[in-house]
């Protein structure tokens, strides 16, 4: 048996997709479109206010912000997100007023600056500083 006879014999096919001129119809009538329900006005925008903490508290620990305006009080601490091992970072994207707060270490040792002033919109970077333990 020859290589040749294993040959299936192909047949070329030949399509011809435009065979009949295909006719459209475009309306010269406008439609407009009412809604149906309410549209509601968006909210008002508010700037991203961000603070950047650039502190290695060591593992297990975490940095909290209290403090007064936005969402911040200083009875309760809300914790930072963790980016890296120095890098802590609270973000708040509906401040409309100036945010006054302070940084805390486990929601319980205050950093020694001063409290902090920030007005919506900048991003801010610290280095806190937290008292060393006593032993």
């Amino acid at each position: 048996m020859n290589a040749s006879s294993n040959l299936i014999p192909f047949k070329s096919w030949r399509f011809n997709i435009a065979e009949k001129p295909v006719k459209i119809r475009i309306s010269r009538k406008r439609q407009v479109l009412q809604p149906s329900k309410r549209i509601e006005a968006p909210e008002p925008f508010h700037p991203i206010t961000i603070v950047e903490a650039q502190v290695d508290v060591g593992w297990g620990n975490t940095v909290f912000i209290r403090g007064q305006g936005g969402e911040l009080s200083w009875d309760t601490g809300i914790p930072l997100a963790c980016l890296d091992n120095s890098t802590w970072v609270w973000l708040y994207t509906r401040a409309d007023e100036t945010i006054t707060f302070k940084l805390l270490l486990n929601d319980e040792i205050w950093a020694e600056d001063d409290d902090l002033i920030l007005a919506p919109g900048p991003r801010l970077e610290i280095k806190p500083v937290f008292p060393r333990p006593t032993r």
